[in-house]
């Protein structure tokens, strides 16, 4: 899956941990950071859009900064899944429960892993190919289709 990690330069450390564990389980992942710092904030956004707009998800970090909290919110919009998760203590929102999962790091990668097969099930819904498991006449993906 293609991961847009959307956080805030104060959790750059924990972000390259955050890197490591979703690539080393196969993810690719996208990196706001790779942008470098800068003044110009147009040129900012149209870098994070691109970014985000290549990604099948997004992982937000907390604590976080509301361009974060804008990113995750886009990619809810366009119905594409969000995962949220912290590095240090943050205040609740309620409209976490929008998220597809609100879980510590160290339980991140598995509760990608968990959403996976549904993904496979939505892409059916919404007239995506079958991920080519199942015979045709029995697919299991089949199950719930709009």
């Amino acid at each position: 899956m293609k991961l847009y990690v959307a956080s805030s330069w104060k959790n750059d450390y924990e972000l390259d941990e955050i890197h490591y564990m979703l690539r080393e389980a196969g993810h690719i992942t996208y990196d706001f950071r790779d942008h470098g710092r800068s003044d110009d904030f147009q040129e900012i956004a149209k870098f994070d859009w691109k970014l985000l707009d290549k990604a099948d998800g997004v992982v937000l970090v907390l604590p976080s900064n509301q361009s974060s909290h804008i990113e995750a919110g886009v990619a809810i919009g366009s119905q594409r899944p969000v995962f949220i998760t912290w590095v240090s203590e943050h205040k609740y929102e309620p409209m976490y429960l929008w998220a597809n999962a609100y879980v510590p790091k160290e339980e991140l990668v598995e509760a990608i892993e968990r959403y996976l097969p549904s993904l496979i099930h939505d892409e059916y819904a919404y007239g995506k190919p079958c991920h080519g498991m199942c015979s045709e006449e029995n697919c299991q993906c089949k199950v719930g289709a709009i």
